[in-house]
């Protein structure tokens, strides 16, 4: 069973600046492929910050549980959040019974 997931910091710019986001993705190239970016945004750059522990924890703001590591939380509306689902079954079933237990 996997125990860490691979994140990667991506350099984006638009006519307001440059800024930066931390994904998680299984490889560089998933990432380029799968990044939805408005038509004003450019890709600058990916690059690994490698591979990272992850735990789970209750965002109270939506009553459901975050996949997070450091201070980074990723949510159902995060990019990545499939990968990290697929990285950690075992988390994804407790989170799949977190909600089912929410809903009743």
């Amino acid at each position: 069973m996997a125990k860490n997931a691979r994140l990667y910091e991506v350099t984006l710019r638009n006519g307001y600046g440059t800024w930066k986001k931390i994904h998680p993705a299984p490889s560089e190239a998933d990432l380029r492929n799968t990044l939805n970016l408005d038509n004003d945004v450019k890709l600058i750059s990916i690059k690994s910050i490698g591979w990272h522990p992850f735990s789970l924890e209750l965002n109270d703001g939506c009553n459901d549980l975050d996949f997070t590591t450091k201070e980074m939380s990723f949510s159902r509306s995060s990019h990545g959040y499939d990968y990290l689902r697929r990285q950690f079954p075992d988390k994804a079933k407790e989170i799949d019974e977190f909600q089912k237990n929410q809903n009743q």
